[in-house]
């Protein structure tokens, strides 16, 4: 049996543990607190005789009632467990008897018996009357629970599902105002990932928890099956901790059986529409009513099987359970879709309204009944679907453009869209054919993708020029060529025009990806002069990292206007070359750090639900890892820490190597060893491939301090602030500087604050700076004000450890009124950071403070270092590690290190 203890899953046993191959086939019960304090609070009432729960199926009645029963129980209540089914519906009193019986007590010989049993006992112990499916219950036992209601003998918790009808005496109960009713929403997308991450033991990653849970539609029984079927057949896979969903589709039977029923009931008419519409996904309405007849569309939607959107000519019809398409869509045999197929086409032809809206779909319909289309109308879809996030659909159609007419273009078009889709294999084998076939301007297109997919994926690039525009034109012969449909064949200057750009965007890139982003804008800055949408765009993506780095996020939102009308002209001619971040990501999380993060949270939450829809595992760590940054900083530790871990894997070295460092540095503020242990293994990898991220430097740093060694911890973190001061990073050199200033180091922090740093635009980034240069003074007033920025900036943990170092500060100056307000201030803010206490939060609680050194020798102390060991760690003899520890004992009133230990195991150490 799982037994919940402060949030966390505690297995009774191995055998009831989650395993690879065998989920939680009973997952705890999540998301319903507010329900359950409404069930208690009702109970307690003696105005009400209990409650009706109403909701859809699949939502959790039946847990809820059962968690109702188990409460119950152990507050000493006789509980009667009524279950009714359509098999017994016709057996008078069976209903009530079973429950009886169950509850030990003699089987009634007549209504009157029960009525009379019951009574009885709820003189002697308070009775809950627990009915579940109450529409299948017989009508003797109906007309007991109606009874014992009115004559308000003990409570009664009924089970009613919508779309069946009421039971006539749970109505009238109703209607008299004897019992409440209480609705049982659809579980939402948190708490489906909640109930997940339950049954597989760890966590599921973000994509996937959006797609399944998009999936199940908030029904718990269908989730639940569907995170089964995943696993039993390797859909769903674990890698480094984190559980991911593969390319697979889901053939499970189990899914046919549940969705089977509701099919079976469909008349064949209805079965038609309903195949042909989760075929088409969304259909024009007067395309659907070619399809079937209007009546049938009616029927459908009165039953709730599909939904109807917009007005008039913009009126469309889509299924509204997406499980149930796609169980139809698995089942439709060969020839009987081809024929849904050639009607679906059909149809869209003679709609003008649907015309040019489904390109995609119906080439890919043509193509799967077998259909020879021009190279250039395959290619237009594809480009279509991947400017629409569809990687899938845009690669398996450039697949066909290349294997029906095999030309360089369709190769080349083919090789980009596989390096997006991560398929980097594939793509160089594909890139190797074209540069085999083709002519030279081929060729060099060729070698050019192939280094640019390995020059923004951290691999060696032997022969990309990237040093500047002037080594391309020293060298023709050596230069990369741009792909020759960016090229104008009248201008004759066009072609050295184009090397030249083409070097300059790699540099660009390059000096991005080695951690100069003053160097990458300053290249940037030129190309986003041109007037080539293609270059302008990737330049963009180069351009919004490097800005981000410097810390000008206004500046990149200042790029908003030119580089949406680079992608959209971009879009009916090509796609990028490479995104290094996705613009659309990036712009979102220049808007979050400009200070409207509300908006940008919502952005980045929407682009990880179309990833989902699209199965886009790229698009979602792009989005994840940034949407994980906004939600650290919100105090949401453990949902940031998901998204960090899933990203962990990802195909672009940047995005490994910050995902690496925030897993790392979330898993250390959640205090979970095993995660901690795992994030470490992870970054073991990415911080060995090139330049190393500020990322990583402040994950290995918090490493060291919450293993005790401080010293080490700040002299990793002044190393990263000289390397971002000295690349005029100083976004990321607010964070560094803010990593000093939380380990009390501020002093050492403030050297590196540069001119540059006055320029800084970020919200949270400028408050940073300002808590730093506070700090370094030991003024409580400025370090004040910078817990209140940090406040209304919604960054609960620094604003919590500012008012621990102001309260500190006051006391220090013997104003004991403004810290103990400080104090207070530090625990409110404490509330909204889930995570555990932090190095300068632990300061607050001391009576006595420690100096730095004796707080660092105590922690190594505390976690069983001799005072040998210490000593050779902090290079100090150990006489000084003695006496150090002499002060410790004093100050903290202990007398041993177990002592030690405990006392700073209660302070969160």
């Amino acid at each position: 049996m799982r037994i919940a203890r402060d949030g966390r899953n505690v297995w009774a046993n191995d055998e009831e543990r989650p395993t690879a191959r065998h989920p939680v086939s009973h997952p705890p019960l999540v998301g319903r607190q507010r329900v359950l304090e409404t069930l208690a609070s009702l109970l307690r009432d003696s105005q009400w005789g209990g409650t009706v729960l109403a909701g859809k199926p699949g939502v959790g009645k039946t847990r809820l009632l059962n968690e109702v029963a188990e409460t119950g129980r152990a507050d000493g209540m006789l509980v009667l467990n009524v279950h009714a089914d359509s098999a017994t519906r016709r057996s008078p009193l069976y209903g009530v008897t079973s429950a009886m019986t169950g509850a030990g007590m003699a089987a009634p010989a007549s209504p009157a018996d029960a009525a009379a049993a019951i009574t009885a006992a709820q003189r002697r112990t308070p009775v809950l009357l627990c009915v579940d499916d109450s529409h299948l219950l017989d009508e003797e036992s109906s007309a007991l629970v109606l009874r014992l209601a009115r004559d308000r003998t003990g409570k009664a918790v009924v089970v009613t599902c919508d779309g069946n009808p009421v039971n006539e005496s749970v109505l009238a109960l109703w209607k008299e105002g004897r019992l409440a009713r209480t609705s049982v929403d659809p579980l939402t997308e948190d708490e489906a990932s909640q109930v997940a991450d339950a049954m597989l033991g760890r966590p599921l990653a973000p994509v996937s928890a959006a797609r399944f849970a998009m999936l199940a539609g908030g029904n718990l029984v269908a989730l639940r099956e569907l995170i089964t079927c995943a696993v039993e057949e390797g859909v769903l896979t674990e890698r480094a901790g984190v559980w991911a969903e593969g390319d697979g589709d889901l053939h499970s039977s189990r899914l046919t059986d549940l969705i089977d029923p509701l099919l079976q009931s469909l008349a064949p008419a209805e079965r038609w529409a309903m195949e042909a519409l989760s075929i088409g996904h969304s259909l024009p309405l007067n395309v659907a009513t070619s399809v079937a007849p209007t009546a049938t569309w009616e029927a459908l939607e009165s039953r709730g099987l599909v939904s109807v959107s917009g007005q008039s000519a913009e009126c469309r019809i889509a299924v509204a359970d997406t499980l149930m398409a796609t169980v139809l869509v698995a089942q439709i045999p060969v020839l009987r879709r081809r024929r849904l197929l050639d009607t679906l086409l059909r149809s869209l032809g003679e709609s003008d309204a649907a015309r040019g809206s489904a390109d995609v779909d119906t080439v890919v319909w043509r193509l799967e009944l077998g259909e020879e289309l021009p190279e250039a109308e395959i290619l237009r879809a594809s480009r279509k679907a991947w400017w629409a996030n569809d990687w899938r659909a845009s690669t398996a159609l450039a697949e066909s453009a290349w294997a029906q007419h095999h030309t360089p273009s369709s190769g080349l078009f083919l090789a980009k869209v596989m390096i997006h889709h991560g398929r980097r294999a594939e793509a160089e084998s594909v890139l190797a054919q074209v540069a085999a076939t083709g002519g030279p301007a081929e060729a060099a297109a060729a070698r050019r993708t192939r280094e640019r997919m390995r020059l923004v994926r951290g691999a060696p690039v032997p022969s990309a020029r990237t040093d500047s525009a002037t080594d391309s034109a020293a060298d023709p012969a050596a230069a990369p060529v741009a792909d020759p449909a960016a090229e104008s064949p009248a201008d004759p200057g066009s072609e050295r025009r184009a090397i030249t750009a083409g070097a300059t965007l790699d540099a660009a890139i390059a000096r991005m990806m080695d951690g100069k982003p003053r160097e990458s804008w300053k290249i940037a800055e030129g190309l986003l002069r041109t007037e080539e949408p293609g270059r302008v765009a990737m330049a963009g993506s180069a351009a919004l990292v490097a800005l981000l780095s410097m810390g000008r996020p206004r500046d990149c939102l200042a790029l908003v206007p030119q580089l949406s009308r680079a992608g959209e002209a971009l879009q009916s001619v090509d796609v990028m070359d490479y995104d290094a971040l996705n613009l659309r990501v990036l712009l979102s999380y220049a808007r979050a750090t400009s200070g409207e993060t509300r908006r940008a949270e919502s952005e980045l939450r929407e682009a990880i639900r179309e990833a989902a829809a699209a199965r886009n595992r790229t698009l979602a760590n792009r989005a994840g890892v940034f949407l994980a940054r906004l939600l650290f900083d919100q105090g949401k530790v453990t949902e940031a820490n998901r998204l960090f871990a899933a990203a962990c894997d990802d195909d672009l070295l940047l995005v490994r190597r910050v995902a690496a460092g925030g897993a790392l540095h979330t898993a250390l503020h959640l205090g979970n060893e095993g995660l901690i242990d795992a994030a470490y293994q992870r970054l073991a990898v990415p911080s060995e491939e090139g330049p190393r991220r500020v990322e990583i430097d402040v994950a290995h740093a918090m490493f060291e301090v919450h293993h005790g060694r401080v010293e080490s911890a700040a002299t990793i973190l002044k190393d990263a602030a000289r390397v971002a001061s000295s690349a005029g990073a100083f976004g990321e050199l607010a964070d560094v500087v803010h990593a000093l200033t939380r380990i009390e180091y501020a002093q050492d922090a403030v050297e590196f604050l540069s001119a540059g740093a006055e320029c800084v635009q970020g919200r949270v980034d400028r408050i940073r700076i300002d808590f730093a240069l506070a700090a370094a003074k030991g003024d409580p007033r400025p370090v004040a004000e910078s817990a209140e920025g940090f406040e209304a900036s919604s960054t609960p943990l620094y604003a919590a450890e500012a008012w621990a170092m102001a309260a500190r500060l006051f006391r220090k100056k013997g104003e004991s009124r403004l810290a103990s307000a400080a104090s207070r201030r530090c625990t409110q803010a404490r509330k909204k950071y889930h995570g555990v206490p932090t190095y300068l939060l632990r300061v607050v609680d001391e009576v006595v403070p420690l100096s730095r050194r004796e707080r660092e020798i105590a922690m190594q102390a505390a976690a069983g270092r001799s005072n040998k060991e210490i000593a050779e760690q902090l290079v100090i003899s150990v006489r000084t590690v003695d006496n150090h520890l002499y002060r410790v004992y004093r100050k903290l009133g202990v007398l041993n290190r177990r002592a030690l230990r405990s006392l700073l195991q209660e302070r969160g150490f």
